[in-house]
């Protein structure tokens, strides 16, 4: 995935599979890592979910309608009452 495929995707709901079950995580923030000069240089992507389940930095699949199922490893990064933002890092 390269940083112009995530660019209109603010905002869209993705479905998360974890252990437990399925929970939607809402993406909320894009962020591109200004250093490099390739189209894919490194960002990161923010989305945020109801704080129960907590989930620990692991390898989830995520889905989206326009992206398909992918793996990713992602990272609880802050806590906000009852939710949660997670991180997951593209290179």
């Amino acid at each position: 995935m390269k940083h112009s495929d995530s660019a209109d995707l603010q905002g869209d709901a993705f479905t998360l599979a974890h252990p437990g079950g399925e929970m939607t995580v809402d993406l909320v923030e894009i962020n591109q890592n200004r250093r490099g000069e390739r189209e894919s240089s490194a960002f990161s992507l923010i989305c945020e979910a109801a704080a129960v389940p907590l989930l620990p930095q692991s390898i989830y699949a995520l889905s989206h309608p326009a992206l398909g199922t992918f793996e990713k490893f992602i990272v609880p990064v802050a806590q906000f009452g009852d939710s949660v933002q997670y991180e997951a890092l593209f290179t």
